[in-house]
Formats: structure tokens, C-alpha cells, sequence
């Protein structure tokens, strides 16, 4: 573990192999920020003043991209830690991923169920997705081919139950959603988190393995077909946001701190 504060919502890997995280230590003030954690373990403030960063990702230039969830934007941050608003008028973004094959991100919205597809100038177009259940969160990732995987909490009706954690890939343009994986969890304010590997060409996915024991994860290498190889277990209390370095390390946040999994294979 390296260090505790309030709470980690999603992580990125920096150009350099910094793991960059947004860290909503300030809540219930509004007042978010993007911390960077060097390859010494040594954490600082990169940006600051949001009202609640949710997610992160890089483009292909080092620009960092911020998901502002209550300002329903998206912040553009330049590698000198220049701010301006990338896209706006969006309705509680959650989370994002960069497609460097299309060179466009992927923005999912919890509350009105929508998969945005953003350009590199910013135009704003929703894509032809639904998943036909109320969806509670939505973690988002692509890897180096452009295939988009979703990992989703959600549930027919949350009120009633039961609730799913669930693995899809999905064919942005035509909307096509690909069930890879099942499971049924706890609750509804559970999440689950999923980064691509660049090393392997898979994707991890950090999710709850009881659906009685709160707290309990289980972290899963899977391949695009929807194979799953188990890699660790974890005990500890909403794990969010997860990133992977270019050696192949595995870092995960959650309420105490920022945990590693160093590759052994």
C-alpha cells in the first residue's frame, strides 16, 4: 500500500509510467483533484479544483482528459498542468477510455444510460447502445485493436434486485453488446473496475467475488473472447479505479490507500 486518503475513483498510466489518480479526498467540499504517484512512491498534486473526478485516461499526445462528474464535463489537462474544458453539457459522465485506433474516447453516463463517443476536437455523439437493465456503474476500457470492453453493475430494477457485475464487449458502431462474463453481487453501490495490458493484450478486471461478504475482491486476467484467468484476491472495503504500468503491474485504489500487484510471470 502506498498511501491513504479519502477516496480513489479511477486511475490512469502517464506517458512516463506515472500512475496518475482521481482522488475525491475533499468530499462532501467540492474541491477534487488528480494526484501523480512517481515510480519512487512519491505523491503530489498534478491538478486540482474539480468538483468530482470520477475517471481518467491519456491520448496519444500526454494530454490528460478528467472526468468531472457533478460539472458534467470533460477537462483537458496539458503535461505542463494547463486546464481547459474539452467537452461539456454532458449529464454525469463516469467514465472514459481512448480508442487511439479511432482516435476518439468512449464516455459512459450512470444516470441516463448513454455511451458517448467523443472526437479528438470535441464533437459529442451518443452511441446506439443499450444494455435493457438499470445500470449502476460502467467501467470502460479498449485495447491497442479498438475492441471496447464494458464492465457493469446493473440490475433489472435496482429496488427489487438481484444485482449483476457483468463483462461485455461492445461493437460501437453498430451497437452490438457481447455478454463475456456473469456474476451476481452484494449490492447496488457496489462497483468493479477493468484497464487493458498492453504487455499481454488482455484486459484486467477487479470485481467482488461474494455475494455476502462485503469487501472481498477478486482480480481476473481476461482475453477478448471472454476467458478468464484468475490472478489475485484482495480483502478490503470499495475498491475503485484500477491501472496497469508498462511492466505489467497492477495498481488498484481503493478508501485506504493505492495497492500494487507486481508481475511475476
Amino acid at each position: 500500500m502506498v498511501e491513504s486518503w479519502y477516496r480513489s475513483e479511477g486511475m490512469a498510466i502517464g506517458p512516463s509510467g506515472d500512475i496518475f489518480i482521481a482522488d475525491n479526498i475533499h468530499r462532501p467540499i467540492i474541491s477534487g483533484r488528480v494526484l501523480r504517484l512517481d515510480k519512487e512512491d512519491d505523491i503530489s498534486t498534478f491538478a486540482e479544483d474539480f468538483q468530482s473526478p470520477a475517471a481518467l485516461t491519456f491520448d496519444t499526445s500526454g494530454d490528460l482528459f478528467v472526468v468531472d462528474d457533478w460539472a458534467g464535463q470533460i477537462v483537458k489537462v496539458s503535461p505542463d498542468c494547463r486546464k481547459e474544458v474539452f467537452a461539456t453539457d454532458l449529464r454525469n459522465p463516469h467514465s472514459i477510455t481512448y480508442d487511439q485506433t479511432s482516435e476518439c474516447f468512449y464516455v459512459f453516463s450512470r444516470n441516463i444510460q448513454k455511451l458517448w463517443k467523443i472526437t479528438q476536437n470535441g464533437e459529442v455523439s451518443a452511441l446506439p447502445i443499450d444494455f435493457d437493465a438499470e445500470v449502476e456503474m460502467c467501467d470502460l476500457a479498449v485495447d491497442r485493436k479498438g475492441n471496447l470492453m464494458a464492465a457493469v453493475v446493473w440490475a433489472e430494477n435496482r429496488d427489487i434486485g438481484p444485482i449483476f457485475s457483468s463483462l461485455f464487449r461492445i461493437i460501437p458502431a453498430s451497437g452490438e453488446i457481447i455478454l463475456l462474463h456473469e456474476r451476481q453481487i452484494n449490492q447496488p453501490g457496489d462497483s468493479q473496475s477493468i484497464a487493458y495490458d498492453p504487455a499481454s493484450g488482455d484486459f484486467f478486471v477487479l470485481w467482488r467475488t461474494s455475494i455476502v461478504a462485503r469487501g472481498q475482491w477478486e482480480l481476473n486476467r481476461v482475453t477478448t473472447e471472454g476467458d478468464i484467468y484468475p490472478v489475485a484476491t484482495t480483502v478490503d472495503a470499495d475498491a475503485m479505479g484500477m491501472a496497469i504500468s508498462p511492466e505489467g503491474d497492477v495498481f488498484f485504489g481503493c478508501i485506504t490507500g493505492i495497492y500494487r500487484i507486481f508481475r511475476t510471470e
